[in-house]
């Protein structure tokens, strides 16, 4: 090749690839490349060597949109919209449950959200739910690109948060990392107390597992090693626990069925390690794996709706921290003190 030549197609080359922002790793042996590319504004693209990949939108709560394992797409995700309702958002913080009447108390503090309503998300029924990022930025902080796996790491400054800051007189900076390996899912979350003031916690991870459409999505199986379930009024709110039973005795592999679910789940079951493992088993016998550390989350929310009434073609078992719902003393999320960091961990696997 001409060297003028050569040297033109490396420097185009390189300005594609800067802005583009691709780095990438070969796995010789398979000649796969890993890779890193922001394939459009704000949606970040990343590739391990064994051909699984995320696709994170850095714009709308750091919501992963799509997770390919083995050359099939994991998430449930409305086509064509920019949306947390959907894939993997980024933590619905400070809350996920819903905020019944929009007030709650903590710690014999009354909160009152009720002049943020038209800005905060509801259930369509006054309660707000998913908290205050789920259409916020997040910023990059960095990106990384090895032999084992490829990662994205972000952060949120609630202090920037006119709402957050009113509510609780605080700040708080939230890091956010995905890593994929091969065809597991780290997701690590750090909660900074950056201001000066004590804020409760209620936390939460929203993943939307997509599922066959009609009978096939009803041999869907789950499992939810969990003691207890919530009883609700009207409200899916958790009032009160019992005994898990019925469709809630979730500890073995059950079909989901005619079942639909909104529903909180505690005093769940741990190995030696702390950590919880819930399951769902698609028809194809796809495994996936949801893991949880018990003290970290010590709460799982199941969701699936009617498909023919909502649309959606999932379903979700949500980590979560507590709820701002008064009542029994296993609601009560963590406080987070000034200066402290609060860390959790979420693992998604897929065999």
């Amino acid at each position: 090749m001409d060297p003028l030549c050569r040297t033109t197609i490396l420097m185009l080359l390189y300005d594609y690839m800067s802005q583009h922002k691709v780095v990438s790793y070969t796995n010789k042996g398979e000649q796969i490349m890993s890779t890193i590319e922001e394939i459009e504004a704000g949606v970040y693209q990343l590739t391990n060597t064994t051909g699984n990949s995320i696709e994170v939108m850095t714009d709308t709560n750091a919501t992963i949109r799509s997770l390919i394992i083995n050359k099939e797409e994991m998430l449930f995700y409305p086509k064509g919209k920019k949306t947390s309702d959907g894939g993997i958002p980024g933590p619905f913080f400070p809350w996920g449950g819903r905020i019944e009447a929009a007030k709650f108390s903590w710690n014999d503090k009354k909160y009152d959200l009720t002049k943020y309503q038209s800005e905060l998300k509801d259930d369509g029924q006054g309660n707000p739910l998913h908290g205050l990022c789920v259409n916020e930025p997040w910023e990059v902080l960095g990106t990384n690109s090895s032999k084992d796996s490829v990662s994205i790491e972000l952060q949120f400054d609630a202090g920037k948060n006119k709402i957050f800051t009113e509510i609780f007189k605080t700040a708080a900076l939230i890091k956010l990392s995905y890593t994929l390996s091969g065809s597991e899912l780290l997701i690590e979350t750090s909660v900074t107390n950056t201001g000066e003031n004590e804020f409760p916690m209620a936390l939460c991870f929203h993943p939307w597992f997509l599922i066959p459409d009609g009978e096939e999505g009803k041999q869907v199986q789950i499992l939810v090693p969990a003691n207890k379930h919530a009883v609700t009024e009207g409200v899916p709110l958790p009032r009160s626990y019992e005994d898990a039973s019925g469709i809630f005795e979730l500890k073995n592999l059950t079909a989901l069925g005619e079942n639909t679910y909104d529903d909180g789940l505690t005093d769940l079951l741990a190995d030696a390690q702390g950590t919880v493992t819930s399951k769902i088993v698609l028809p194809n016998g796809t495994e996936i794996q949801i893991e949880q550390n018990k003290k970290e989350f010590p709460h799982v929310v199941l969701w699936h709706s009617d498909p023919n009434i909502t649309g959606f073609h999932n379903v979700s078992i949500e980590p979560q921290t507590g709820f701002f719902v008064e009542g029994p003393a296993e609601n009560k999320p963590p406080g987070i003190n000034p200066g402290i960091t609060w860390n959790g961990t979420v693992k998604i696997r897929v065999n």
